[in-house]
């Protein structure tokens, strides 16, 4: 006889702990890159291989080889913070030297400032170039007519918006979820608005749906594109560049760009041909050496 299924009984329920790893991936991705950070290097790499160093022969020496367990947490702190903290400074000081703009990449230099060339800047110039922005975003998306309009209006205020939103520190971030609207918060609200269009308009299953494309060989995710426009409108407008020629500007700040790349290449090899004198504290491989102990009573 064949019993019936009763298919409203759940077959696995998960538990506590399953629950909390969701929350705190969730939290991770929260706190954005340097908590990715903290958790894929340090966590993930640093501190296992510190561990591993430390225990290194202890089966033949009977003791901790803290030598080896100091090198290497020196060297995976060194290594893996200045490959973080290096490009961060280097593009702090090209922002500091240049402008805003030199953190856009290339091609949405150049693309934003073929954007530009059409925006009107006597009078609302930043919304005027915003709105811009999004309705070549959304031609590309084959809106038209009012629906990309509408599109452009809503997606030029919620950057206004998130313009002048709070900002909170990494901690806020990660551990707490309550809506506030900050600017984080309201970044995702934006994404999650932007991948629902796309998803309608876009046959292609394939495609990432939080890339914004800006032209034919440039798409961008979108709040990464948040990001560039107002830092586009902070350099060119508020910092008055808008007196000099856009092509010129284009061009200064495409070159300015390259340059800071290859010094960001260049400076990134330095800091790892020195690193290695700083943290190597023993002249031999500490982690090669083998000093057995002394047998018990004499006994050889």
């Amino acid at each position: 006889m064949i019993r019936s299924v009763n298919n409203n009984i759940t077959s696995f329920k998960g538990v506590g702990a399953t629950d909390t790893l969701v929350k705190v991936f969730e939290a991770i991705g929260r706190g954005g890159k340097t908590a990715e950070f903290l958790v894929q290097d340090v966590s993930a790499c640093g501190v296992p291989r510190t561990i591993s160093s430390l225990n290194r022969n202890k089966e033949k020496t009977g003791k901790l080889n803290y030598i080896a367990g100091i090198e290497t947490g020196l060297r995976e702190g060194l290594t893996g913070s200045s490959m973080f903290l290096v490009p961060m400074g280097v593009l702090a000081a090209a922002r500091k030297l240049t402008g805003k703009a030199n953190d856009i990449q290339v091609k949405s230099i150049r693309d934003l400032s073929e954007i530009i060339k059409k925006s009107n800047l006597q009078e609302n110039a930043r919304g005027n170039f915003y709105h811009d922005v999004f309705t070549q975003v959304g031609q590309n998306m084959s809106l038209q007519g009012k629906e990309l309009t509408d599109f452009a209006d809503d997606f030029t205020k919620k950057v206004m918006e998130i313009e002048a939103a709070p900002k909170r520190n990494i901690i806020a971030r990660m551990f707490s979820n309550k809506k506030v609207g900050a600017k984080d918060q309201l970044v995702d609200e934006l994404v999650d608005s932007f991948t629902k269009i796309k998803k309608n308009k876009i046959a292609d299953i394939g495609a990432d749906l939080t890339k914004a494309t800006l032209s034919d060989d440039n798409a961008v995710s979108i709040d990464k594109l948040v990001k560039y426009i107002k830092d586009y409108a902070d350099d060119f407008i508020d910092g008055k560049k808008c007196q000099i020629d856009i092509d010129k500007f284009k061009h200064l700040r495409m070159g300015s760009r390259f340059i800071t790349t290859i010094g960001l290449t260049v400076l990134s090899g330095i800091v790892l041909v020195i690193l290695p004198k700083i943290y190597s504290i023993s002249k031999t491989n500490p982690e090669a050496q083998v000093t057995t102990q002394e047998p018990q009573g004499g006994q050889k």
